[in-house]
């Protein structure tokens, strides 16, 4: 009867999901150390036990926390800067769990909550786990693209799902927007509008609801647009350093082509994700255009030296892009 009720409880996980964990532990005098840096895993609630696994594809736990040996913080006042996060810790050792929202923080506090003082249960069977591991793979996937793409933890696994040209891409683009603006938040939020769209792009693509060929009508202007900014760069380079004049009408009307290209490729994305995201998502693309092609912001970071060093990350991030789809289009 005890091995029916065993194999019977294997079947029912109170919850579970992926979270962001900092371990931390004491030393030898008794004192906690610094944590270390977060690392994903999929969690398994059962009773008093908490398993993680390192990857979706595990089939036994890489370790195990029992509810009744630590102390239960929801909020923890050193929560590394995270805003959902919650704590598990005892003398020797503590661990900081990082949400991905709301939502997923208030139904992991509501459900460690309920299961303090029960028994720990077994982890699940390898059949099972791996059912689950599928299940959940499958709904990140599909969530990716939303609110996960502007959560830290969301941005984490994003970055390791796009390829390292593109989001070279992105974050040097982010350094420069930073730099002028002197706005972290206005650098988050075009960042994270970029993560949005590229992330729903990408898994379009992967999901075969779009062909790689497909993204040309985006790819090609942009493609020429970043050609074309390269070389205003250079010129303006040139005459900046030598202390010669700038035409500015004439640099205003290059900027100008720049902006066209930029806009073109913008219309292309939007009647290829217009079926696919919702308006005010749709919105975001031209809100990223406005900013990064006005003419006004575009000529200050040109003539700004303090930031040559990021135009010339950007210009290399470009190449890279550039051979990227070159060689995806033509594989």
């Amino acid at each position: 009867m005890r091995q029916e009720e065993e194999e019977s409880s294997r079947g029912e996980v109170d919850q579970e999901g992926v979270l962001g964990l900092c371990m931390g532990k004491a030393d030898k005098k008794g004192k906690k150390v610094q944590r270390k840096k977060p690392k994903e895993f999929y969690f398994n609630l059962l009773g008093g036990a908490l398993y993680y696994y390192k990857q979706a594809e595990s089939s036994e736990p890489s370790g195990t926390i029992k509810l009744g040996e630590m102390t239960f913080t929801p909020q923890p006042e050193d929560g590394e800067g995270e805003q959902f996060c919650f704590q598990l810790a005892n003398d020797k050792l503590d661990f900081l769990f990082i949400a991905e929202d709301e939502a997923d923080y208030r139904a992991w506090v509501t459900a460690l909550e309920a299961n303090q003082g029960k028994e720990p249960r077994p982890p699940l069977s390898k059949e099972k786990a791996q059912g689950r591991f599928q299940r959940l793979t499958r709904r990140t996937t599909k969530n990716l693209a939303g609110k996960a793409a502007s959560s830290p933890l969301g941005k984490r696994a994003i970055r390791n799902k796009l390829p390292k040209e593109i989001t070279e891409l992105i974050a040097a683009l982010k350094a420069i927007i930073q730099m002028e603006s002197k706005s972290s938040k206005k650098a988050d939020r075009i960042e994270d509008n970029i993560y949005r769209i590229g992330v729903k792009m990408y898994f379009l693509v992967s999901d075969k609801k779009l062909r790689i060929e497909d993204l040309a009508v985006m790819d090609n202007p942009f493609r020429k647009a970043l050609v074309l900014f390269s070389k205003i760069r250079f010129q303006v380079h040139v005459k900046r350093d030598n202390q010669a004049d700038i035409n500015f009408d004439v640099l205003r009307e290059k900027l100008g082509e720049v902006r066209q290209f930029v806009a073109e490729a913008g219309e292309g994305l939007k009647g290829l994700l217009a079926s696919h995201m919702k308006p005010r998502n749709i919105e975001r693309i031209d809100e990223v255009i406005s900013y990064v092609t006005d003419p006004d912001v575009v000529t200050r970071i040109l003539l700004d030296p303090l930031l040559d060093d990021e135009l010339f990350n950007l210009e290399s991030a470009a190449k890279h892009y550039s051979q990227f789809f070159y060689y995806a289009e033509g594989s």
